[in-house]
């Protein structure tokens, strides 16, 4: 999975191979301390939202198969684990992205003082902001158009998202149907038959690239807001 910071330390991309595909959390740690950021030190991320995304319209998009439920317990297994790692990596990519955009870091200082007072910033310490307060929406929605517009970031994303889905979950999607208890059925006023065949894996596979698209760019741009206003904060310390 390529990338800017991937150009920058070669042995990026290797390392994300080996924590994406193998779950190898040394890895991982390796790959973080290359970022050589202590704002990384301590992180961690206990919230996931891209997989929930993903299954969640894949489910309504098959509604019509009797057997939906199980199929989406055997994806959790068979994809869910990949799909967590990945999300990892995103966030911290899109961070450090954060980190290194002193210009937009500026004018979220900016903002954030003209709305908010100085002492919003001196006495948030903990780098503790709500979130679901709307001046705060109104301004991570600006921030986040600034991601959704660049067209060369979000090719970027594209093109990484296929790598990763062909790499580690195209195959297993593919074979979904050897990997439940029992043979799939479908309703009897859909087009499908009692057997998924290779066609209607194949479009499991196209709708989940497609939910797996805008999950990414939206999680890459969430986290590249929380990483400049988490360095707005950090100059106040």
């Amino acid at each position: 999975m390529k990338a800017k910071v991937s150009e920058e330390y070669p042995i990026i991309e290797k390392l994300e191979y080996k924590f994406l595909v193998d779950g190898d959390i040394y890895a991982l740690n390796t790959l973080m301390s290359l970022l050589q950021d202590k704002r990384f030190l301590y992180y961690s991320k206990s919230s996931f939202y891209i997989k929930d995304y993903v299954f969640k319209n894949l489910r309504k998009y098959f509604w019509n198969l009797r057997d939906i439920d199980q199929v989406i317990d055997s994806l959790d297994n068979l994809i869910g684990p990949y799909i967590h790692r990945y999300e990892y990596i995103i966030s911290i990519k899109a961070q450090y992205k954060a980190f290194r955009d002193k210009k937009a870091i500026d004018k979220l200082e900016y903002i954030l003082v003209k709305e908010f007072g100085i002492g919003f910033l001196v006495e948030s310490t903990n780098l503790s902001y709500n979130r679901h307060d709307p001046r705060i929406e109104a301004i991570s929605h600006e921030i986040k158009k600034n991601v959704y517009d660049d067209k060369d970031f979000v090719s970027g994303l594209t093109r990484d998202v296929k790598a990763f889905s062909d790499q580690c979950i195209k195959d297993k999607i593919y074979n979904i149907d050897t990997t439940t208890d029992k043979q799939l059925s479908f309703d009897q006023y859909s087009y499908y038959t009692e057997d998924i065949t290779s066609g209607q894996s194949k479009k499991m596979y196209d709708k989940t690239l497609t939910y797996l698209y805008k999950a990414v760019v939206d999680t890459s741009a969430e986290y590249y807001f929380r990483g400049l206003i988490r360095d707005v904060f950090r100059r106040y310390q």
